[in-house]
């Protein structure tokens, strides 16, 4: 990759994230503090183990979702962005692209598994459990063509102030109403709803 290109991995792009130059990234930055709200702000500040503690009871039904992906001038790597949020996008370097960033394989096993442990954060909480540690790993594979992925299993480690029965009663639980998974078991249908030629 070109100087050129380098600069413009350096520019700052949707909510503020930037992909880091030396040719590899070295992550993200975040927002703005004038583009995050005070919770988040002061759960940052404070440190990262913060993060394991949710504020709000509340979930995805009734709520609408508009991602967006758009790549880097002259270059196969992407930013998606969901309002002030950032994350990079890119082929493997043996696949046609450059290796900056997640996949799209990689991107739907992140949701399962984000999902998952979001929800796990939320149940505990409104039934007064104080998750301490939560693990979630998410492993698949893709085949045929077009490729389409096979089986996806997770598996979760979880630590918290609560007897083995109850955080094995909560996993379970997840498990029937995490809605990304269940929307991958559902089947969801997925259009293509418009395209759009521009000079």
């Amino acid at each position: 990759m070109d100087e050129t290109a380098v600069g413009l991995l350096d520019r700052p792009r949707f909510g503020g994230g930037r992909i880091t130059s030396e040719r590899q990234p070295q992550g993200l930055a975040v927002p703005p503090v004038k583009d995050r709200g005070p919770d988040l702000v002061a759960m940052q500040q404070r440190g990262c183990r913060e993060l394991t503690r949710p504020t709000r009871l509340v979930d995805d039904r009734g709520v609408s979702f508009e991602v967006e992906f758009r790549n880097v001038v002259g270059e196969t790597a992407a930013i998606g962005s969901a309002g002030p949020y950032t994350l990079v996008v890119d082929r493997p370097a043996g696949g046609g692209g450059l290796g900056l960033g997640f996949n799209g394989g990689q991107l739907l096993y992140l949701a399962i598994g984000g999902c998952v442990s979001n929800d796990l954060f939320r149940e505990a909480s409104a039934r007064g459990i104080d998750l301490t540690t939560v693990r979630v790993l998410v492993r698949g594979n893709f085949t045929g063509e077009p490729a389409v992925s096979e089986d996806v299993s997770y598996e979760v480690e979880l630590a918290g102030h609560a007897p083995r029965e109850q955080l094995e009663e909560l996993v379970s639980h997840v498990d029937a109403i995490a809605e990304i998974p269940n929307s991958v078991r559902r089947g969801t249908p997925v259009r293509l709803s418009s395209v759009r030629i521009i000079p």
